[in-house]
């Protein structure tokens, strides 16, 4: 007997079950019948294709993510938080150093220097790497 094609609808709640309704890469919550992304884990420019290749994700990860791979996605939020960190956040720091106490001065410079080493790629864990995890 021949096997039927699955629908278009099918195999987007097949994903959705996959990852429990959510992003695959913040965890956002999905809804069936929202506006999310059928993401290519390895962009077909690189070489993926279809079936297991493909992950549910919001849109702003899918955008985000372009076509870069998992790995590369990683490397590029750390790479935007790190900048944020440097262009916002210590600029304000280095602004308020002078006036805190001396170990307020020091607890801050602590904190700023443990965010920093912090955002390393192999920190950031995606949403469907914790979840196949936990199986």
């Amino acid at each position: 007997m021949a096997k039927l094609k699955r629908t278009y609808q099918e195999e987007r709640a097949e994903l959705l079950r996959e990852t429990q309704g959510h992003c695959a890469y913040c965890g956002k919550p999905l809804a069936p019948d929202s506006q999310w992304h059928r993401d290519h884990r390895i962009p077909r420019c690189q070489g993926g294709r279809g079936g297991r290749n493909f992950v549910p994700a919001c849109a702003r990860c899918n955008l985000r993510k372009g076509a870069d791979t998992p790995d590369e996605f990683r490397e590029h939020l750390v790479r935007r938080v790190r900048k944020r960190l440097d262009y916002h956040i210590k600029p304000d720091l280095e602004e308020l150093l002078p006036i805190l106490e001396a170990h307020a001065r020091e607890q801050a410079l602590e904190a700023y220097r443990v965010l920093m080493e912090a955002m390393q790629p192999e920190n950031v864990v995606f949403y469907i790497e914790r979840a196949t995890n936990a199986e």
